[in-house]
């Protein structure tokens, strides 16, 4: 048994990121040192992809005492936004028998999570904006304004650029929550993590069950639309279908996961050559597209190391230095090696 799948048979604590990739140190990095400082920070990702727990780990490692306050901003119906978020007097509309705190004042010395806040609605993104950026807000029907007490986390699985070109996300709103952004990656681009990550989901559901290997290898092939949560979810329905047997086989995981394989899950080839005969590409310039995508591979797993990078791909570190410089990627290795960085 190696030390990763040790490490995931072992109790974890609350708000741990499993996972030994580089991506995954690379996101524990961030945690720690997020936690340290106060700013805001705006998470990036896929849905599934975790970004809830790396918000947890954030404020799990804080020394406030103040609480974690999870805001799902897509099911918040528009007429009760401020309501909600910043609380109402005695009397401010029909039915508000009695004053109630907002989620901002719950949260006050804590955290609050603004989750999928791309999915705010304009006026609301104006809303908020204007609290963030005076620091203060009032309770609905309220004179006397409080002051936010709390740490800003925000996150959202949509494409931040298209909707800012789109209109759907204001320009101010994001880049006053934007101070310390961080990607989280999709499962698909930490492969190597799924084993500890299935080890882990498997015992909190059975510790005396086992994995077969042939069914590891299922879950490493498979690209997983739903990411983590896709993961531990067939992991969970195959602790149940495997009842009274030993091991998980692969036929008990292949009837949860799609067949169809996911939009873009081509190979690259596929990918690189379209199916138009007019716009049909040159053996050069495929073979520069299939460089690149190996070079933002092999620096994705290394962390941006380009020495490592290079043992990696079996070459010299000039000799990948260079390449690296001629597919203009020295951007992505300054992206990799920043914890800080998109």
């Amino acid at each position: 048994m190696s030390q990763n799948q040790a490490l995931a048979l072992e109790p974890q604590p609350a708000h741990v990121l499993i996972g030994q990739s580089a991506h995954a140190q690379r996101l524990r990095t961030f945690a720690s040192q997020a936690a340290r400082v106060r700013h805001s920070v705006l998470l990036l990702g896929e849905t599934g992809s975790g970004k809830d727990l790396v918000a947890k780990m954030i404020h799990s490692q804080k020394t406030r005492s103040g609480q974690f306050v999870l805001v799902n901003c897509a099911a918040i119906p528009e007429a009760l936004f401020e309501s909600e978020l910043f609380g109402h007097g005695k009397g401010a509309f029909t039915g508000a028998q009695e004053s109630k705190p907002g989620l901002f004042e719950t949260a006050e010395h804590g955290t609050i999570f603004l989750n999928e806040i791309g999915e705010l609605p304009s006026a609301m993104q104006a809303k908020l904006l204007e609290a963030l950026e005076n620091g203060n807000y009032r309770r609905v029907g309220e004179v006397t304004g409080k002051t936010i007490k709390t740490r800003i986390i925000a996150a959202t699985n949509v494409n931040i650029k298209k909707a800012l070109s789109e209109g759907k996300m204001r320009s101010d709103l994001y880049h006053r929550i934007n101070v310390l952004p961080m990607t989280v990656p999709p499962l698909r681009e930490r492969r190597e993590d799924i084993p500890d990550l299935a080890n882990y989901f498997l015992r909190q559901e059975d510790d005396a069950k086992t994995i077969a290997p042939e069914t590891m290898a299922v879950f490493r092939k498979y690209e997983w639309p739903g990411n983590v949560r896709e993961l531990k979810n067939t992991v969970i329905r195959a602790v149940f279908n495997s009842n009274g047997e030993p091991s998980i086989g692969p036929e008990h995981v292949r009837p949860h996961l799609k067949e169809e394989p996911p939009q873009g899950n081509e190979n690259w080839v596929q990918r690189l050559v379209p199916n138009s005969q007019e716009k049909f590409p040159t053996f050069g310039a495929v073979t520069q597209a299939a460089e690149r995508e190996y070079l933002k591979e092999v620096l994705t797993r290394t962390g941006g190391n380009v020495k490592k990078a290079a043992q990696l791909a079996g070459t010299c570190y000039r000799k990948l230095l260079l390449e690296v410089q001629k597919h203009n990627l020295r951007d992505l290795v300054r992206e990799l090696r920043n914890p800080y960085s998109e």
